[in-house]
């Protein structure tokens, strides 16, 4: 990791001060970073709400519990009705996610 060495003051007011601090707050991050990223020029987003890695967690167990059905789909070379209804019913719930969005 390269050592930070210089130093550098900016005066800003306490509107300016304020914005700063609230931009840094909704991405996440803590000022010196935040500042050392605007300098690189990088596009900083908001920070994603916590409902969001929920919802990723959620959509992620749903498709493995089709993966496993397809999975048996193309070991048996057959599926019965209850799996094919069960992915039906699981890829209803990923939908009803996504509109939620």
């Amino acid at each position: 990791m390269q050592k930070r060495t210089k130093q550098i003051t900016v005066r800003l007011t306490k509107q300016e001060k304020d914005h700063l601090d609230k931009q840094a707050r909704l991405a996440g991050m803590k000022m010196e970073p935040f500042v050392r990223s605007l300098i690189a020029g990088s596009n900083i987003r908001e920070r994603p709400s916590d409902y969001w890695g929920e919802m990723i967690r959620q959509l992620s167990a749903i498709g493995n519990n089709i993966n496993q059905i397809a999975h048996i789909a193309n070991a048996t070379e057959c599926i019965d009705i209850g799996e094919l209804q069960e992915a039906q019913r699981l890829m209803k719930e990923v939908w009803k996610i996504v509109k939620e969005v």
